[in-house]
Parts: structure tokens; C-alpha cells; sequence
């Protein structure tokens, strides 16, 4: 879901979507990876200040592949990844509380912690979340030690499942029978209020309620910028760039938008370095 304001800074999503032979893996990991494509349904209908990623990784079952390729890419790419919400087994309830999950980090206290343990609150998800920053297991793991914030909401810690508080871990028992439904939404609440307050939801994309040209990206620029903007009703828009001189360079978009949140992209090959002016008209409206 690509940022409307600030498309460089990322929140991302993730659960894994391998198990084990030993079983059919309902709970480890179909229970998160679930808890992703249910917030997917929910959040496209929504747009951000931050770009929003929803990822399903393989191979954590044999040394969390998939997440530290990921991981590591990005730290080599320089990504702005702001923060990253695991969700790893969210579906039975290891101390008997249908409520208790746990906002895990990796060897350091996290703030995404404290945000899932605040908005818990403010969204009333009922959830009793515990924190811990003793949960090594699973995919937020590789991004923490790549330089991310990252956290894992899970039904526990690393330690309560690996000592056998979970009986039907990675056996044949692991099975939709055995789930709580209630915990596993509770969870999915959590994490989708968690990304979507971080990344700050700008309106329902099928209801804009005002008209704005947004600042571009990046600024300053080389070889391209984005323009982002955002109109209330569907209308002729007209997005013009302008030299100091008033000139007309280049024209990003002239043709109907329907209401909500639309891009140009500007590549200035063959301009000259300096100052330069956006002007969007839509109807009886500019900016």
C-alpha cells in the first residue's frame, strides 16, 4: 500500500507461511499468515502517510530464510523501514487466559511494544498483552538484528512455547480444531492497529474529504520526484510544473481522477538544477 505523503518510509507486516512435517502447522503458522491477508482485506480499503507492506516470508522453520534475505536486502539498500510486526502462532492460549498475548522483541526493549500495548487500549481489543524482550524465535528476529525496530505478537513467548506449553506444537494435532478464534482476531486487531496508527491513515479512500497538492518526493531531487494529490470529488485535473520564470516544463497528469489520492511522476532529465513550482487545478479549484 504505497504512502500518499511519505512513500519512502515502510511498516511492514509479516508472518511465515512454511510449517512443519510433523503437522499441519493451523497454528504454526497459518494463524499469523492468516492475521496478514485479513489485514490486506482490510487495510487497501485505507490510505497512509507511510507506505504499508503485507509480507508472507518462507523458510522459518529452517533458520528464518526468508525474513534475513529480506532483512538484509534492505539494510544494503539503506530501506526506511520504521517498523516491522511479526505475527507467529496467535491461536491457543498457553496459559489458559483466551486474552493474554505477547508484544515480543528481540533481546531489547521496543517501542513498537509500548504503541501494540497503547493502542490495545485506546481500540478496546481486550487483549491482555504482555511484553517481552526475550522472544528470539521467529521472523522479526532478522530484522531486529539487521537495525529495524521489530516486534512478534504472539501467544506467547519463545521460551513458554519451546518448554511444551503449547501441546500441539509442531505435532499432527496442530490442527483448526484446537484453535480460539477469538485470540487469533484479537491478535490480527492488534496488529493492524498498530501498522495503521504508525503509518497514519490519511481517510477512507472512498471518501476524500478535501483538496491538496502534498509536498513531493524526495525534495531535493536528481533524476525524478513524486507529486501526490488529492481530490474530493472526481473532476478534470491539471497538474503543470512551472520554471522560476513561469515557464510551463512539464505537465504530470491531465485527465479525469476519480476522488481520492493520485501521483505524478516528474523525470527532469535535460533541466537545469533550481527552483521549480507544481500547480494543480481540478474544476474551479487550484493550489
Amino acid at each position: 500500500l504505497p504512502g500518499a505523503i511519505s512513500p519512502e518510509k515502510e511498516y511492514l507486516m509479516i508472518a511465515h507461511y512454511d510449517g512443519v512435517s510433523a503437522g499441519p502447522g493451523a497454528d504454526d503458522n497459518a494463524s499469523g499468515t492468516s492475521a496478514v491477508m485479513e489485514a490486506a482485506r482490510i487495510l487497501k480499503n485505507y490510505q497512509f502517510e507511510s507506505t504499508i507492506r503485507l509480507i508472507a516470508v518462507s523458510a522459518e522453520e529452517v533458520g528464518l530464510c526468508g525474513s534475513s534475505d529480506y532483512a538484509s536486502r534492505a539494510k544494503r539498500q539503506a530501506k526506511n523501514i520504521s517498523g516491522v510486526v511479526n505475527a507467529d502462532m496467535i491461536g491457543y492460549p498457553l496459559t489458559g487466559d483466551t486474552t493474554r498475548l505477547v508484544a515480543g522483541s528481540y533481546l531489547t526493549h521496543c517501542r513498537l511494544a509500548d504503541s501494540a500495548f497503547v493502542y490495545n487500549q485506546r481500540y478496546g481489543i481486550g487483549a491482555k498483552v504482555d511484553l517481552s524482550d526475550s522472544c528470539t524465535g521467529s521472523d522479526h528476529k532478522s530484522f531486529a538484528a539487521a537495525g529495524y525496530d521489530a516486534i512478534q505478537i504472539g501467544e506467547g513467548t519463545s521460551k513458554e512455547i519451546q518448554s511444551g506449553k503449547n501441546p500441539f506444537y509442531h505435532k499432527p494435532t496442530d490442527s483448526l480444531s484446537n484453535l480460539y478464534p477469538g485470540l487469533i482476531r484479537r491478535a490480527a486487531q492488534l496488529m493492524v492497529a498498530t501498522v495503521a496508527e504508525l503509518a497514519r491513515p490519511l481517510a477512507k479512500a472512498t471518501v476524500p474529504t478535501e483538496f491538496a497538492l502534498y509536498q513531493n518526493y524526495p525534495n531535493p531531487f536528481n533524476a525524478g520526484t513524486i507529486v501526490s494529490f488529492r481530490v474530493p470529488h472526481s473532476s478534470f485535473v491539471v497538474m503543470n510544473v512551472y520554471d522560476i520564470l513561469g515557464k510551463n516544463v512539464a505537465t504530470l497528469y491531465r485527465g479525469n481522477a476519480d476522488a481520492g489520492i493520485h501521483r505524478g511522476v516528474w523525470k527532469a532529465e535535460g533541466l537545469s538544477s533550481g527552483v521549480y513550482f507544481c500547480r494543480l487545478q481540478a474544476g474551479s479549484l487550484a493550489e
